[in-house]
């Protein structure tokens, strides 16, 4: 099974290490960002499954992070997490409470959420059904 890649940015190191940590424990392929501008520019430069934005960046940051990512590859999803349990944001295709079994449950969701939103191929693309010869008794 390929390793899903994921761009994770927070601004508080030992957290984003410790969750990083559980994550490639858990089988995922992690880059760690701790800028908006490091995040844009990896994002842009990678090839990223997922986007997780940790509460320890300021909101607007998230927020500008989250429509960048939309705007340059709409099918990837964003992850936030919150830093209350109740709370809830609209910029992102999930909110997760940011403890480590929450945010490994919403990751399959996630990336399902990425696999219904990818278009279909046009059938331009999509070569014809092969027909084999018919035998003879």
């Amino acid at each position: 099974m390929p390793r899903n890649a994921i761009l994770s940015a927070g601004r508080d190191r030992p957290l984003l290490f410790t969750r990083n940590r559980v994550l490639e424990e858990a089988g995922y392929s992690v880059t760690s960002t701790f800028t908006a501008a490091d995040t844009v520019e990896n994002f842009f430069a990678g090839d990223f499954d997922l986007v997780i934005l940790c509460h320890s960046i300021p909101l607007e940051e998230r927020e500008r992070i989250a429509q960048l990512v939309r705007m340059h590859s709409p099918s990837t999803p964003v992850v936030v997490l919150a830093d209350l349990p109740t709370r809830r944001f609209e910029f992102g295709d999930l909110t997760v409470d940011s403890d480590a079994n929450s945010l490994l449950q919403a990751i399959p969701q996630a990336l399902q959420i990425a696999a219904d939103r990818k278009p279909p191929l046009p059938s331009s693309l999509i070569p014809p059904p092969t027909r084999r010869p018919r035998r003879s008794a």
